[in-house]
């Protein structure tokens, strides 16, 4: 998906929403933004006194976008298959990708 921002879009906060059946098993969620792989952030003390939206929960990362060129978000989910499940692969791969160009 390609998608234009304002420049004052240069930072965005990625959250996110696996579905139920993916969380409820081991699973490692990637998000890398223009080659460089992200860390959660840590919960801040805003976020802890706001009301709960769902997203407090979730995992939060803070891309820093380049103003004027096409940057590339990069979202992975790997997780075990259920046991009850019989496969060749031991994990599923998802990847999402999002190109955001802010002029």
């Amino acid at each position: 998906m390609t998608i234009t921002l304002p420049a004052t879009h240069h930072s965005l906060h990625v959250i996110p929403t696996l579905p139920a059946h993916v969380i409820s098993r081991p699973y490692r969620l990637i998000v890398v933004v223009n080659g460089q792989k992200l860390s959660p952030m840590a919960p801040t003390p805003s976020h802890a006194g706001s009301p709960d939206d769902g997203t407090t929960k979730k995992p939060r990362f803070e891309a820093r976008l380049k103003i004027g060129e096409v940057n590339q978000i990069d979202v992975e989910v790997l997780a075990a298959v259920r046991a009850e499940e019989e496969k060749k692969e031991k994990v599923e791969w998802e990847k999402c990708t999002l190109f955001v160009y802010l002029r």
